[in-house]
């Protein structure tokens, strides 16, 4: 296990931060949640060379809502020489994940109304009338 969730005797028992950098636990942050990262994550270390093993990671941890968690995990592993380039491929995918429900959740953007346009075509409209009635009326 990571001491990353070992008990800080100043702050309190360390949690990984979730997306925001905050340290509160994140959607995803449950003991149910986090018990299956766990497991899930040691059979990643033990298959770490495994590809498939990082996507069924990364796959569960987005099913959990759990991405930074997961984050953290490949935040920690980038210290091991050995597993650096590996833990940043774990990154990066994570990261094109997180932001591929992001954009997934983003609101339609709001066109503002062309009041502008709108009153301009409106003056000629009315422009046009007037001259037809006026060129109607004045022969």
């Amino acid at each position: 296990m990571d001491d990353a969730s070992a008990p800080d005797p100043d702050f309190g028992p360390a949690q990984p931060p979730n997306a925001l950098g905050d340290q509160e636990g994140s959607a995803g942050s449950t003991p149910q949640n986090e018990r299956a990262l766990d497991e899930a994550w040691e059979k990643v270390e033990a298959e770490w060379e495994e590809p498939e093993a990082h996507r069924r990671f990364i796959g569960l941890a987005t099913a959990l809502d759990a991405l930074p968690l997961a984050g953290a995990r490949y935040r920690a592993a980038q210290t091991d020489p050995a597993r650096a380039e590996r833990a940043k491929e774990g990154l990066d995918k994570i990261l094109k994940v997180a932001l591929s429900r992001m954009e997934l959740s983003r609101s339609p953007e709001r066109r503002a109304p062309r009041v502008g346009l709108f009153l301009i075509a409106l003056a000629l409209s009315l422009g046009l009338v007037g001259a037809a009635l006026w060129a109607y009326l004045g022969s």
